[in-house]
């Protein structure tokens, strides 16, 4: 009876070993299962996120060229988005279409693209708008000073016809007192084209000054952000040194000078003749922070100038009968010293400022809110 018993026990105890064996193998052949699947499946999820980045980095790609085709005024082999085979065996297609938007210019760019194995596609939208480096790009006077104006050389002075209002010229409007040389005149620019700019320029004729308090933020007037916002717009101008200024005679657009020593001009912009009614210059706005302005014989400068910075006076040198064909700008008391002859022209130069297609003249930025991925 005792050997009886203990075989029962003997097989009811390899029973449970058997059975607690057989669980813990199905256990883990779950979990051997369950761990493949999750492999399996995340080998699918990173082969997909390889797909879409692959195909999102094609289109960016697209829409980065389709930028710098709008910017550079150029226009690439068209494609179509919906029909593949015309890109040109390019793994996107990029197009533009441009509107006008509470009046400015708004591009609206479309990117489609497809990963390496052609088996994921994106859809990108890019909107763009472009606003010109001035808010006034028609100032109100050749020369505007936000403090006095102090002129040894002697000036010549293309007044703005309607710069206080429809048939009130102005020639120069400051903060405070003007004194110039009792050589200089004023004329229409027509006559300073043939030489023949003969009118004095008197106290009270054609002179806003004075004006005190009511003046305003020059910086503001002129670019639209305030004086102490300028490193908004040092952001998106090319920033050279003083010794670079002499490199300006093909340059176009906006630049900031900063740095030791003086910006010397030779001849910065381009232009055939004053009369800005019959040619199509090549303008450039230079913003001088804190350097002096030299100005050589015969120099030219086409476009508009800020004296700008905390110096006073802002100080320009003039050897002989250089030309300022826009406007010159100083947001500090202003002097102008040796030299004969200076020549400031006030131009019109709103239509080429505000042109879309003149982007060297211009900001084209991102608009906010203007992108999406479907």
């Amino acid at each position: 009876m005792q050997l009886s018993a203990n075989n029962t026990i003997n097989k009811q105890s390899g029973g449970v070993s058997l059975a607690t064996a057989l669980i813990l193998l199905l256990c883990t052949s779950l979990v051997v299962i369950y761990a493949a699947k999750q492999a399996v499946l995340e080998q699918a999820i990173t082969g997909n996120q390889y797909r879409y980045f692959s195909a999102f980095a094609q289109a960016e790609a697209g829409l980065n060229q389709a930028l710098a085709a709008y910017k550079n005024n150029s226009n690439d082999t068209p494609c179509e988005l919906n029909n593949k085979a015309s890109w040109s065996n390019q793994p996107f297609c990029a197009q533009i279409s441009q509107q006008t938007v509470n009046g400015q210019a708004i591009a609206k760019i479309n990117a489609k693209a497809s990963s390496d194995d052609k088996t994921a596609n994106i859809d990108l939208h890019q909107s763009i708008g472009f606003s010109p480096w001035l808010v006034n790009s028609q100032p109100a006077a050749a020369l505007i000073v936000a403090g006095s104006v102090n002129a040894e050389t002697a000036l010549q002075i293309a007044v703005n016809p309607n710069g206080g209002g429809i048939g009130v010229p102005v020639s120069i409007w400051s903060r405070d007192a003007i004194n110039f040389n009792s050589s200089s005149n004023r004329c229409q620019a027509v006559d300073l084209d043939n030489l023949n700019c003969s009118n004095p320029l008197t106290s009270d004729l054609d002179l806003v000054q004075n004006v005190g308090a009511n003046f305003p933020d020059l910086f503001a007037y002129l670019f639209g952000y305030a004086s102490n916002q300028a490193n908004w717009l040092k952001e998106k101008a090319k920033l050279i040194s003083p010794d670079q200024c002499q490199t300006l005679n093909q340059a176009a657009g906006l630049y900031w000078v900063e740095g030791n020593g003086s910006c010397v001009i030779d001849q910065a912009g381009q232009s055939d003749q004053l009369d800005t009614n019959t040619f199509d210059p090549q303008l450039v706005v230079l913003v001088l922070n804190n350097v002096p302005l030299q100005l050589k014989a015969d120099s030219q400068i086409v476009g508009y100038v800020l004296m700008f910075g905390d110096q006073s006076p802002q100080q320009i040198s003039v050897e002989n009968n250089a030309s300022i064909l826009g406007g010159l700008f100083s947001n500090q008391d202003l002097s102008i010293h040796q030299g004969n002859s200076l020549k400031l022209v006030w131009s019109d130069y709103s239509a080429i400022l505000d042109h879309p297609n003149s982007p060297t003249n211009g900001a084209i930025g991102l608009l906010a809110g203007g992108w999406r991925d479907f």
